[in-house]
């Protein structure tokens, strides 16, 4: 509480005494006023410190649960690296002794079919002594026919696309002159350049030997680089 102070008032003076003239009133309450304002100004001032330490302290406990979170999930994944590697170690363990296991079986089945094998051979040789012979020259004599008529299917799909080899001593206007390969009278390019024939001769002669190819393939039953086609 604020002690009275001395005035001028001839009334008031008497510091035993209470204000009662008007003059020493409104100074009395202005001084109040001065000081309750001065204490709200320093209780915002300290309610602002207060609400600042509290958001931070709510950010310091904030990022502390988040590490304690963090540390916990990395305990659990640790933990559940731990036990995959324990099971990684124990399947590559499994997996090693069931091939094993697998190697030992195939041996003796392999084994088993090399005796069983040679049994029927023997088997053969003894009790069916012309079957061989008589298989072998069935199997060489099927295999006689089916050259033939892949012989034949061939000469039939040569004459399809005739093939041939010509020589052109005089330079036609589209420049080309010398040795060229032909198939149904269209010219096939020079080695590896195209250019070496027109467009529309290429794109013929091209097409030719792409039907020739899958014939032949498809007929003589043989592997193909690709596959061959029209895009």
């Amino acid at each position: 509480m604020m002690s009275k102070k001395a005035s001028n008032c001839a009334i008031c003076d008497n510091s035993n005494r209470a204000s009662i003239c008007a003059v020493c009133v409104n100074y009395r309450l202005n001084e109040y006023n001065s000081l309750l304002k001065s204490l709200k100004n320093h209780r915002d001032l300290l309610y602002s410190k207060l609400n600042e330490l509290i958001a931070a302290k709510g950010k310091a406990d904030d990022q502390l649960n988040w590490r304690v979170r963090q540390s916990e999930k990395l305990t659990n994944l640790k933990e559940k690296l731990r036990r995959n590697k324990e099971q990684l170690a124990q399947g590559k363990v499994k997996i090693e002794r069931v091939s094993r296991e697998l190697k030992v079986k195939y041996g003796v089945l392999k084994s088993a079919r090399g005796t069983l094998e040679k049994n029927r051979v023997e088997k053969l040789e003894k009790f069916y002594p012309n079957l061989i012979c008589t298989q072998s020259l069935g199997h060489m004599a099927i295999t006689s026919e089916r050259l033939h008529k892949q012989s034949v299917v061939i000469k039939q799909i040569c004459k399809l696309f005739p093939q041939r080899r010509v020589h052109l001593d005089e330079e036609r206007r589209d420049g080309s002159s010398g040795q060229y390969d032909l198939i149904c009278n269209a010219r096939l390019p020079r080695g590896l350049d195209p250019h070496s024939v027109p467009s529309e001769e290429l794109a013929a002669s091209l097409g030719y030997m792409v039907q020739l190819l899958n014939l032949v393939v498809h007929n003589l039953a043989a592997p193909a680089l690709h596959n061959s086609g029209f895009a």
